[in-house]
């Protein structure tokens, strides 16, 4: 109580008792979890009972579902763990609601099994914020969040976030700076996804190496005689690939399951769903990517979707579900009723075909396959795109027919299904494309064009020796007239990704214009990730997004230094003088006209 009431008095704050709620999550926690987080599936009830009631189709319900009804556990989940059995309750609510009818009675049948998380992130990549502070001096003061245990009588809180540390354990990378923070032996900080840690076997005194200690910072290179006593063959060639551009900077976490580094939950999601799910249940054969990029409406990729699956209410499936009915087919009474027989045998189906002109088309493929999965995932191979999408709406036509004579006793002619569905897809097609904004035709040049007046232009490129595990790079600079002024070349030892490379040579680029005379200096380069990425403000994680922020910091501090893309056509000139870059010491300093441009130069100019 002491401590409590000096609190409040340097605070200057009253105690205040109660269960309320600080920016819609609960401020205090009691022992019943599940009635605490109970207004979740209220909140999620009222929602589906409100959307019950409207016709809305598969696709529709999807759009609710991933929109709107995922983000309210999604915004609990981002803090605590939620109990598994409210959200097992969650779960079953959902898939009420998207195979169900349109009526608020009606749960319909779930034809397939429904299961056929930020703060964790936070606490590596903000040290200095505040709840990660307060964190780390409770449960990890002499480390960091990966390696901190739960501890003797966690909250909650921390009970919910160390939860997930397994989870940011498998996908996290430190990309190394001074490497004063990794340590070598235990951490994950090689450049490789399938395994990032070192293979080496420890060494007796050694425990608590650093990567720093691997370094030769008066060099700025790797150690290769501590590395060869060190590690072998695989770990030391491993290493020596790791360039060494951030020495003055601090180490950084970055998430190995995303390109810009930045954790997300979808990431994690599909990293858990390939360690934790059975192939057999979550790998059905086929094609599934063909289908889902198909330009169709969502509506229909999802009814093609249900075809291959077998979640269709066909006559075979339903007495499959011990629903009491016929097998026979509602609309020949001539065979027994399941995908094949509604879409391919069918005398119905086979006059719609036939009608259609479609038939001569997919004969020989229906022939020749053994099932419903193997014939369409065949058709959607062999077929165009505009032909595939005749296909999915005939196809689709079909089963509205069927679904007419068994419900509403309604015969629709051939021609008429026909034309309805082909008049569906002719009415999408429009609406999208007057959704559509036209694209703007390119104009980047195609060959070098001399700089505005009193500007100066550079221009950059790189090139990768993957026979030497290095990276060239070069840069020149020509006048308004064309003229020739100074070139620099260089090079890097590691194996590096084109954009990272990329974005190193326009690094050294834009520093070495920036502690120059020169007043007005556009830079061109023909990568134009780069380019973009100079100049949007989103952070990236990882080594490559380090360099683009350098960049970017160099040139809101020199306005008169501008940044553009050009074809690889016009830039060939410093392609050529990167591909030499290894003939000379790094970096190598040029006031005169190599010779391997000269001749280039000189036509430019002219």
């Amino acid at each position: 109580m002491n401590v409590r009431t000096a609190f409040k008095s340097i605070l200057g704050v009253t105690e205040c008792l109660g269960t309320g709620k600080y920016l819609g999550l609960p401020s205090m926690i009691g022992r019943s979890k599940k009635a605490l987080f109970s207004s979740i599936k209220d909140h999620i009830w009222k929602r589906i009972q409100h959307w019950s009631g409207k016709h809305l189709s598969k696709a529709g319900r999807e759009v609710l579902i991933k929109s709107f009804v995922q983000a309210i556990p999604a915004y609990y989940m981002s803090a605590f763990l939620i109990p598994i059995s409210l959200e097992e309750e969650i779960q079953r609510m959902l898939n009420s609601f998207w195979w169900g009818s349109n009526s608020r009675s009606g749960r319909g049948i779930q034809w397939l099994n429904w299961e056929k998380l930020t703060v964790r992130w936070r606490l590596l990549t903000n040290p200095d914020a505040i709840f990660t502070r307060i964190f780390k001096a409770r449960y990890f003061p002499q480390g960091y969040f990966l390696g901190a245990r739960l501890g003797h009588n966690p909250s909650y809180v921390w009970r919910s976030i160390h939860e997930s540390q397994a989870i940011i354990q498998e996908g996290v990378r430190w990309c190394v700076g001074s490497g004063s923070s990794i340590k070598v032996w235990t951490d994950p900080w090689l450049r490789l996804s399938s395994n990032p840690f070192i293979s080496s076997p420890t060494i007796s005194g050694l425990d608590h190496l650093k990567v720093k200690d691997l370094i030769d910072h008066n060099m700025g290179r790797w150690n290769t005689t501590i590395l060869s006593a060190l590690c072998n063959q695989r770990d030391n060639q491993v290493i020596q690939a790791i360039p060494l551009f951030h020495l003055q900077d601090s180490d950084m976490i970055s998430w190995s399951h995303t390109r810009n580094g930045m954790y997300t939950i979808k990431s994690a999601y599909y990293q858990l769903m390939e360690h934790l799910t059975p192939n057999v249940d979550l790998r059905i054969p086929g094609n599934w990517s063909m289908l889902w990029s198909m330009k169709a409406p969502n509506t229909k990729k999802i009814f093609l979707w249900r075809v291959l699956r077998g979640c269709l209410p066909t006559r075979l499936n339903l007495q499959r579900r011990h629903v009491p009915c016929t097998m026979l087919c509602p609309t020949c009474s001539a065979g027994i009723e399941n995908e094949w027989h509604i879409f391919f045998e069918c005398v119905e189906a086979k006059d719609i075909w036939a009608a259609s002109g479609f038939w001569p088309k997919i004969s020989q493929i229906i022939a020749d396959s053994d099932g419903i999965q193997q014939a369409i995932f065949q058709l959607l191979q062999c077929l165009s795109p505009s032909e595939a999408l005749d296909l999915l709406c005939l196809m689709w036509g079909i089963w509205r027919k069927r679904n007419d004579i068994l419900w509403n006793n309604k015969v629709t002619p051939s021609h008429t299904v026909i034309f309805l569905a082909r008049q569906r897809i002719s009415e999408w097609m429009s609406a999208r494309e007057t959704q559509q904004i036209p694209k703007v035709a390119r104009n980047d040049p195609i060959c070098w064009f001399k700089p505005p007046p009193e500007y100066m232009k550079c221009n950059v490129d790189v090139t990768i020796f993957t026979d030497s595990n290095c990276c060239g790079f070069a840069f020149y600079i020509r006048d308004d007239l064309g003229r020739f002024k100074a070139a620099t070349t260089g090079w890097y030892n590691g194996s590096l990704p084109p954009n990272e490379a990329e974005a190193m040579a326009c690094l050294e680029a834009i520093t070495w214009l920036a502690n120059s005379h020169y007043e007005k200096v556009l830079i061109e380069l023909d990568c134009k990730k780069v380019v973009d990425d100079l100049y949007d403000s989103t952070s990236l994680f990882s080594e490559y997004g380090r360099l683009s922020y350098k960049g970017r910091s160099l040139l809101a501090l020199h306005k008169n230094l501008e940044v553009r893309f050009v074809r690889r056509q016009a830039n060939h000139v410093a392609r050529t003088l990167a591909r030499v870059s290894r003939l000379y010491a790094s970096p190598h300093y040029f006031d005169f006209i190599p010779t391997c441009i000269a001749t280039s130069i000189m036509n430019e100019m002219h």
